[in-house]
């Protein structure tokens, strides 16, 4: 089979046939449909964050349909059409127990630590497989994967009925969070610098979609401070971090998703100890995130169109990723298919 693979950091990825996985007891093979980009997979190709051994098969935003069912595996066929949860964890710690294989000190993601979805086939866990509907599109389906982490990062924020949310950049995992926290009431302040992205988050629902430049703190005042439950900062950066620290009202939570490469600085004591300021670092999802993203994706509630901005067929996954590395036309999401 066809496999696109990181053989050398700061290199664009290599085509290699290798051979077809097999399913494992309680796995099955996955014919796949379409993978995402994301920014995670610019950061492992430019050894920002590490993978496992090279040469390593990337993408972790898989979608496709079941091609072997191994021995154990029930309730799966082939032919079903299933989004591949990417992550697992050891299953016996404490962080697992508890449905938080994210937080795992063994947790391993496909695409990063073994062979992943830019390829033809991917093996994985039947227990990471959830079945989706004909109506569904592949590359959509893809996309629930980066939507868990939108999730992931408000539910730390708690109940957003009622509440304000800020959401620092529009990008893939931002306007899943805009997308979302309007789906649970929240209002929503977006920030990005890219006014093709502020326009995709005010038609997903945010209130105010505003550039960094604009008064943001005034925008947030305006819709009442006390109400700013929390801020999501799916960028990563000092600018962004310092921006979401200073919107905080008391006892508020700043969730950081985006993973920047400069280092973040923490405000002084007496503006977040005084004010019972809370930072939390969002690392992945769970698989309770999963299952929610997927039921209000399959419920109609969320829509994942936008997030699709172009689709590259495997063996054109390098341009693919140039398109998104360059930002023309503002990509949410570039997909790679099979097809």
């Amino acid at each position: 089979m066809l496999a696109q693979r990181l053989y050398e950091i700061g290199r664009p990825l290599v085509a290699e046939e290798v051979p077809k996985p097999r399913a494992g007891s309680g796995e099955c093979v996955i014919r796949v449909r379409a993978a995402g980009i994301c920014a995670s997979d610019l950061h492992f190709m430019a050894g920002e964050v590490p993978t496992g051994p090279l040469p390593q098969t990337l993408g972790h935003e898989i979608a496709g349909t079941v091609d072997e069912v191994g021995p154990g595996v029930e309730g799966l066929a082939p032919g079903d059409r299933v989004f591949v949860n990417p992550l697992t964890g050891c299953g016996d710690c404490a962080f697992c127990r508890r449905g938080e294989p994210n937080h795992c000190s063994q947790r391993r993601l496909l695409g990063v630590h073994v062979d992943g979805g830019l390829a033809e086939y991917v093996v994985a866990p039947a227990a990471n497989l959830i079945v989706m509907p004909d109506s569904r599109p592949f590359a959509e389906i893809a996309m629930i994967e980066s939507a868990g982490a939108a999730r992931h990062a408000l539910r730390l924020l708690g109940p957003l009925g009622g509440e304000v949310v800020a959401i620092m950049g529009a990008g893939g995992v931002g306007l899943h969070a805009v997308r979302l926290a309007v789906a649970e009431g929240a209002t929503v302040i977006s920030v990005d610098p890219d006014p093709v992205a502020r326009e995709r988050a005010a038609d997903a629902g945010a209130a105010r979609a505003l550039d960094p430049s604009d008064d943001i703190l005034a925008a947030a005042r305006e819709l009442e401070p006390e109400r700013l439950i929390g801020v999501v900062d799916s960028v990563g950066l000092p600018s962004t971090f310092d921006v979401s620290l200073s919107l905080l009202r008391t006892n508020g939570i700043c969730a950081v998703s985006g993973i920047g490469t400069r280092r973040l600085t923490l405000s002084v004591p007496t503006h977040f100890v005084r004010n019972g300021i809370r930072v939390s670092g969002v690392y992945g999802y769970t698989p309770a995130d999963l299952a929610y993203i997927a039921r209000l994706f399959v419920d109609g509630v969320l829509d994942f169109s936008s997030s699709v901005s172009a689709t590259y067929p495997l063996h054109r996954v390098n341009e693919a990723i140039e398109a998104f590395v360059s930002r023309v036309g503002s990509p949410v999401r570039v997909v790679v298919t099979t097809d």
